[in-house]
């Protein structure tokens, strides 16, 4: 069995894809995994994977030199694969190539498409920045031993003699529970919580179903990029907008396990349109309907498997008519529901990626 060490100096020790899916993956099929990360809670063995902690930089500036850190931790331990998850790394993976390890690259994102939205970087800056990074994923198709895709929209970028789509789907009955919970209405969203993933208009949504007399709460499960997005409109909407912040995986599922819908309305920015969010999935999985955004892909998912409603995620009109509609036809609801638990059991399903992801490693 190989020795393999996972690299992120962005993503968390628990990261659900990273961490769940594929460190354990492999664990389980006996290999030596090392994850190396960058969160400053120290170094661990979680589940029979060796967890290597750099120590949590104080800003991006300072993350760059965790990246040579991790270049010298690599190096020591000598394995037989490096498999790495940031698009910073590129540069440290090259340098791992050139040493003779066999490097993977984990595309998470279409990250050329995710440059363009990024609201840090100065406006006139962020399409050169988006051509030099499609320059340097360009060349780390060329240079990598394999290249992991989150989708195969991400997957068409790549060369597909080396590329393997390695879809972020949930992992088996982990977010249904056992006890049949009571559906209230309230409408879930559960991720990271920005302006760009449709903050907004699932206020306004929750507020303007309200105003029509419907008793209805909007529930938040994630934490708020900036901060301060979590105190827009406090006073308010309070009253209907319930923030948990970040909630365990048990507390997930029961959060999912007592709503009506689960919403997934990323605004239209050039990196969601072919995107395959995990959420609407996991929604799927725990047998909830999905209100989701419009584009062709996610229609496809959604309506081709009548589990949920696609409206214009601009539209807070549009998405409250969804939801009134979602408490008024509950039977028709909890059909929706069941039918995307089954194409997550038939289709949908990490079984599946697991067996692309142990392809990956000879």
């Amino acid at each position: 069995m190989a020795q393999i060490v996972h690299l992120t100096t962005v993503h968390k020790r628990d990261d659900i894809r990273i961490f769940r899916k594929e460190c354990l993956t492999l664990s389980k099929a006996g290999h030596e995994v090392t994850l190396v990360v960058a969160d400053g809670r120290g170094d661990d063995n979680v589940d029979g994977v060796s967890i290597r902690d750099l120590g949590k930089p104080v800003n991006r500036t300072h993350r760059a030199s965790k990246s040579f850190a991790a270049f010298r931790m690599i190096r020591n331990l000598s394995p037989d694969y490096v498999h790495f998850h940031d698009p910073e790394l590129i540069p440290i993976g090259i340098a791992l190539r050139s040493l003779g390890f066999k490097v993977i690259y984990d595309v998470h994102e279409d990250v050329p498409a995710t440059v363009r939205t990024k609201n840090w970087l100065p406006f006139g800056s962020r399409h050169a920045m988006a051509f030099a990074a499609d320059i340097a994923e360009r060349f780390a198709g060329t240079a990598f031993h394999r290249i992991s895709a989150a989708t195969p929209h991400i997957g068409r970028r790549f060369p597909p003699r080396k590329t393997v789509s390695v879809q972020n789907f949930p992992l088996d009955g982990e977010l249904l529970e056992l006890t049949k919970s009571q559906r209230l209405p309230i409408f879930a969203y559960v991720g990271g919580v920005t302006l760009a993933r449709g903050y907004a208009e699932m206020v306004a949504a929750i507020q303007y179903l309200c105003a029509t007399g419907m008793d209805a709460e909007l529930h938040i499960a994630g934490g708020f990029s900036p901060p301060s997005l979590a105190e827009q409109d406090a006073d308010a909407f309070d009253n209907r907008v319930i923030k948990h912040g970040q909630l365990t995986r048990p507390e997930v599922a029961h959060l999912l396990s007592t709503a009506a819908a689960g919403l997934v309305l990323f605004q239209p920015h050039p990196n969601h349109i072919a995107a395959q969010p995990n959420k609407m999935f996991e929604y799927m999985s725990a047998g909830l309907p999905v209100i989701a955004s419009n584009y062709p892909l996610w229609r496809e998912i959604v309506e081709g498997n009548k589990c949920g409603i696609c409206v214009d995620p601009r539209d807070s009109f549009k998405i409250a008519d969804a939801m009134r509609w979602v408490l008024e036809h509950p039977k028709e609801a909890a059909e929706m529901g069941e039918n995307g638990k089954a194409a997550v059991q038939t289709q949908f399903n990490w079984n599946a990626e697991a067996t692309r992801l142990l392809a990956l490693y000879h």
